[in-house]
C-alpha cells in the first residue's frame, strides 16, 4: 500500500481566519437586523449558487449515496446565518430522528441563525442557544396564523455554538451524522495562524477532527472550497491522519474555466465517504 501524499502548502493567514473577524461580521448583522429585519446577513459562496448545487447534488444521488429526506441527519459546520439548513428543509429534507443541526464557534453567528429562522416563521428551537430574541417574538416577522400551522409540521433546526477542534458536544449523535456540511469553513481554517497544541496549522488537524462527526460505515462529509482545488483537497481529507478512512463518492459541478493550458473553476464541491 502506497503512503498518501504530502499535505499542500500552506496559505498565507488571513483576517478571514480569525474568530475576532466573523464575531465582528457577525455582529454587524445582527446591528443591521434590529433596524432591518429582512437582513439576514451573508450567505457564503451566494454568488456562486453554491447552496442550491448542493442541494441539486444531493437530490441527484440521493439514492446513490444512501440518503433519506426523512431518515438522514445533517450537521452544516460553520453554519453562519443558517440558511443552508434552511434550504434544506424548504427542500424537503427532514433531518430524521436526529435532526438538522448547525454549529458555529462564534456566539454571534447562531445568535444570527436564531433570528433568521425564527423571522421566516420557521421556528428553531433554540438548542444550544442562550437567551431570546430581544427583537423578535416567537412567531418571527410577518409571521401570521396560517404560518403558525405550517411552522408546527416544519421540523426543527438545532443550533448550537462548537468549535470542532474540541470534543463533539454530548447534543449530537455518538454515531455522526449521515451528512457533514462544509461550505467555507475549512477555506476559514487554513487561513488561520492560530497553531495546534502541536504546534502545526490548524488546518492540519482538520481531518481528525470532522471525522468523529461523520457516520462510519455510509457518512458523506462534503467541502465546498474556494481555495483548494480538488486534488489538494484530497492531499488535505485523505491523508495519513483520515487513516484511508474517506473516499470520493460524487462532486458539485460548477462553471469551469481555461487559463494558460489548465482547467479549473472558483469553487470546488466534493463529497467522501467514510468507510
Amino acid at each position: 500500500m502506497t503512503n498518501p501524499p504530502p499535505t499542500p502548502p500552506y496559505l498565507d493567514p488571513s483576517p478571514l481566519g480569525t474568530k475576532e473577524y466573523w464575531d465582528t461580521l457577525y455582529s454587524t448583522d445582527l446591528h443591521t437586523r434590529s433596524a432591518l429585519p429582512s437582513h439576514a446577513g451573508q450567505t457564503w459562496f451566494e454568488d456562486s449558487s453554491a447552496e442550491e448545487k448542493t442541494l441539486a447534488f444531493l437530490d441527484e444521488n440521493a439514492d446513490a449515496l444512501g440518503l433519506g429526506r426523512e431518515t438522514s441527519c445533517f450537521l452544516d459546520l460553520g453554519t453562519g446565518n443558517a440558511s443552508m439548513l434552511v434550504a434544506l428543509r424548504e427542500d424537503g429534507w427532514t433531518g430524521g430522528d436526529v435532526g438538522l443541526w448547525g454549529c458555529d464557534y462564534s456566539d454571534q453567528s447562531v445568535e444570527l441563525g436564531r433570528r433568521v429562522v425564527r423571522g421566516l416563521g420557521r421556528g428553531g428551537d433554540g438548542d444550544g442557544y442562550e437567551g431570546g430574541d430581544a427583537d423578535e417574538g416567537e412567531g418571527g416577522v410577518g409571521n401570521g396564523a396560517g404560518d403558525e400551522s405550517r411552522n408546527e409540521r416544519l421540523p426543527p433546526i438545532h443550533l448550537l455554538r462548537h468549535d470542532i477542534f474540541q470534543p463533539p458536544p454530548a447534543e449530537f449523535p455518538a454515531s455522526g451524522f449521515d451528512v457533514v456540511l462544509d461550505k467555507g469553513t475549512f477555506d476559514a481554517i487554513s487561513l488561520s495562524a492560530e497553531p495546534l497544541p502541536s504546534g502545526e496549522r490548524m488546518c492540519e488537524g482538520y481531518v481528525e477532527a470532522v471525522l468523529p462527526l461523520v457516520r462510519k460505515g455510509g457518512g458523506l462529509l462534503q467541502i465546498t472550497s474556494c481555495n483548494w482545488t480538488e486534488p489538494e483537497l484530497r492531499r488535505w481529507t485523505e491523508s495519513e491522519r483520515a487513516g484511508g478512512e474517506l473516499e470520493v463518492v460524487g462532486r458539485v459541478r460548477y462553471p469551469s474555466f481555461s487559463f494558460g493550458g489548465q482547467k479549473g473553476s472558483t469553487l470546488v464541491g466534493v463529497c467522501w465517504r467514510r468507510r
